[in-house]
């Protein structure tokens, strides 16, 4: 049997599998700006195609890190991989950033990840359950490529 703090953590769980807004309000205590919860709700609504056209420092990295950090914990089995065309933008922009909101995270869902240098897993299942950066050049594609023949790319 269940105890109740498992039973309160899984309707938690379920609670945001649709409001990542609230995800990110709740959890991470942050209020997003309108674009970024606009962007949280269409990927909660399976839109597959978003562009975000905007300058430097507008919260970009912010919103893909609080995205992709929801996704992750609501949703299994499920294996993120996140790409940028350089390791600088990507260790030094996104990574550093998805790390920064991964310690945010209240101790209940943050004692749940295990934070590598290029990877962050679900420590109960690391093989099914991660998000995972790669560089993406166009002179190396098979770098990215392989992973999402193995179906490793979203859910």
């Amino acid at each position: 049997m269940q105890s109740q703090t498992q039973n309160g953590f899984a309707d938690l769980i379920r609670h945001y599998h649709t409001e990542p807004t609230a995800f990110v309000r709740d959890l991470l205590k942050v209020g997003p700006d309108e674009w970024q919860s606009n962007l949280l709700e269409w990927i909660a609504s399976g839109e597959r195609r978003i562009s975000i056209a905007s300058g430097h420092g507008v919260g970009k990295s912010a919103a893909a890190s609080w995205a992709m950090l929801w996704y992750l914990l609501t949703r299994y089995p499920v294996k993120i991989l996140v790409t940028a065309p350089s390791s600088t933008q990507l260790e030094d922009a996104l990574l550093a950033e998805l790390k920064r909101w991964a310690k945010e995270l209240p101790e209940a869902f943050s004692s749940l990840l295990d934070i590598k240098a290029q990877r962050i897993e679900l420590k109960a299942s690391p093989t099914e359950a991660f998000i995972s950066a790669r560089t993406s050049r166009r002179e190396k594609p098979d770098s990215t490529r392989r992973t999402q023949r193995l179906g490793h790319v979203g859910r």
